[in-house]
């Protein structure tokens, strides 16, 4: 069963930079005088001699995070998966395995140009105790799995219009959270220039 979830970036500041590291971008494009915004990843494949200038220039990098969809932006934020458990992708019932959570891949079906904002959905389960029923996400090998909304079959598909709990499997891992409620948000100015840099 899938719930729609939504993937955001947080952007952080390292010690160095690093190959494989994620920036994003805002782009724009006009067609037949129409402008459309969206979110552009682009992965590090080379080591910038100057550090300071690179994030200058590209803005800090990201980590990925999925959260719940809020109504609100004064909610408070709730994360269902950290960077380490993003995960798996599903194409659907006619892929045979999972893929690794590409750049590639979400910027062709969850941000990009023809993305969907970051709307995902999110492979959970419903658990009952005695406090009632507990919506928990999936976990395989601990990562989590993810399809695009258009993937989901409408019966598979569970909508979660009600304020349940998403406990986890591994909720030992989440005791950290606290320390994440300073991130926010990466939402960089638009830049039309090469971002792999020298």
């Amino acid at each position: 069963m899938f719930t729609l979830a939504k993937l955001v970036f947080k952007s952080y500041m390292p010690k160095q930079l690093e190959k494989g590291m994620w920036f994003v971008s805002k782009q724009k494009d006009v067609v037949y005088g129409r402008i459309y915004e969206y979110l552009q990843l682009h992965e590090l494949t080379h080591t910038p001699q100057d550090m300071e200038s690179y994030i200058a220039f590209n803005g800090a990098p990201v980590e990925p995070y999925i959260v719940m969809p809020t109504q609100n932006k004064d909610d408070k934020e709730e994360i269902l998966a950290t960077p380490d458990q993003i995960g798996w992708w599903d194409q659907g019932d006619t892929a045979d395995d999972l893929e690794d959570l590409t750049v590639q891949i979400i910027n062709a079906y969850i941000y990009g140009e023809d993305g969907e904002n970051g709307d995902i959905a999110l492979e959970v389960f419903d658990s009952e105790d005695e406090e009632g029923i507990h919506r928990n996400v999936v976990f395989f090998h601990d990562k989590v799995t993810i399809r695009h909304v258009s993937f989901v079959d409408e019966h598979e598909y569970e909508d979660d219009d009600d304020d349940d709990d998403y406990p986890t499997e591994h909720p030992d891992d989440y005791e950290d959270w606290d320390e994440m409620d300073d991130l926010t948000e990466y939402d960089p100015e638009p830049n039309d220039a090469d971002h792999e840099t020298e």
